[in-house]
């Protein structure tokens, strides 16, 4: 009885475009349409060249790719925290519209040292990324230098700023504000309190608070500097900002938090002290995370659609590296959403 002879293959480390192109039948041009995702080939090639990958374990090599086409088809995006789930449907649209143009997302955690973030961007253009996310605008100017000297796509994210030299994808953080304070004046709150991040590190926040701030002006209020309560964004941080604040000869009725795990930490907090919500105080957040509406009682916040924004924003990239026109900025709907955590003014 005859015995079956099995096809010997190269060691899995030498494996080459030209093993794929042999086993597939077809030529190595043939495979490299394939890889990149041309329209070119037919079905049946593709399905070839797809099972000979498979079976070689090949991988490409995306820096030989890269001597032949000057391209290397890596996007960078440079995200401030992974510490909570908010930029995690932003994150997963981003990758999703790059991956359908056959782009490659890479991520660092730059947290909002802007010396940090300007070594994670050179760090990602070394590493070959052609094109660059970053959220909000406050940064060192250096990085904008770069990034303009060696003609580098990037967007800037979570703003819309159309008057911007640079281009944006996002919301008005200072008209949203606006939005929430009108909202809780319009219940009768004149004693409206913020807790925030550090304005100074994040613009996003600053913006909020300046919202806030013309709101209260607007109608013959003042917020006090003592109402300002900026600390990190964690749990704890929202729970020690609500303390100071309540330890202060005069309360507020209401809270503004700059995001939904600040206003978790103040109304944990809140609870602790005895102080009733929405009875006595009401609190409002920012984001709409998952569990916001899960809560008890649910939080009032600002809904963002953060999958749009990853799309609008791989859009633009995608646009700007294929030559097409784009848009200079682009909105992101959101929409003040009320739920239990705000109510009338009762004082």
């Amino acid at each position: 009885m005859a015995r079956k002879v099995r096809t010997r293959h190269p060691p899995t480390s030498t494996i080459s475009i030209r093993n794929v192109a042999e086993l597939a039948g077809v030529s190595v041009a043939s495979v490299s349409r394939v890889i990149n995702k041309s329209t070119r080939v037919s079905d049946a090639v593709t399905q070839r060249v797809q099972a000979a990958v498979r079976e070689l374990n090949y991988v490409p090599n995306s820096a030989a790719r890269a001597l032949i086409t000057s391209k290397t088809r890596i996007v960078g995006a440079l995200i401030p925290s992974i510490a909570y789930s908010t930029y995690a449907a932003f994150i997963e649209a981003l990758q999703h519209r790059l991956h359908s143009a056959n782009h490659s997302l890479v991520l660092t955690i730059a947290g909002y040292d802007r010396r940090h973030e300007y070594d994670d961007a050179v760090q990602l253009i070394a590493a070959g990324a052609e094109a660059l996310m970053l959220p909000g605008e406050g940064r060192d100017p250096a990085l904008y230098k770069l990034l303009q000297a060696r003609k580098i796509p990037y967007v800037l994210t979570s703003i819309f700023h159309p008057d911007s030299p640079h281009p944006t994808v996002g919301y008005d953080n200072q008209g949203l504000a606006r939005r929430i304070a009108n909202y809780l004046l319009d219940l009768g709150h004149q004693q409206i309190a913020v807790i925030t991040g550090n304005c100074a590190k994040i613009d996003r926040f600053a913006k909020r608070v300046d919202g806030i701030r013309e709101s209260l002006q607007q109608r013959s209020l003042y917020l006090p500097d003592s109402w300002i309560i900026q600390r990190g964004i964690s749990i704890a941080d929202g729970r020690e900002a609500f303390h100071q604040l309540f330890s202060q000869p005069t309360k507020p009725t209401a809270v503004i938090c700059g995001n939904d795990v600040l206003a978790l930490g103040a109304l944990l907090e809140a609870q602790t002290l005895g102080v009733k919500v929405p009875e006595e105080l009401s609190i409002v957040g920012f984001d709409d995370m998952e569990w916001a509406a899960q809560m008890s009682p649910s939080l009032t916040t600002v809904h963002i659609s953060l999958q749009d924004m990853g799309f609008r924003a791989a859009d633009y990239l995608i646009g700007k590296l294929q030559g097409e026109p784009v848009p200079h900025s682009t909105k992101i709907e959101a929409n003040l959403v009320l739920r239990e955590s705000t109510g009338p003014c009762r004082q």
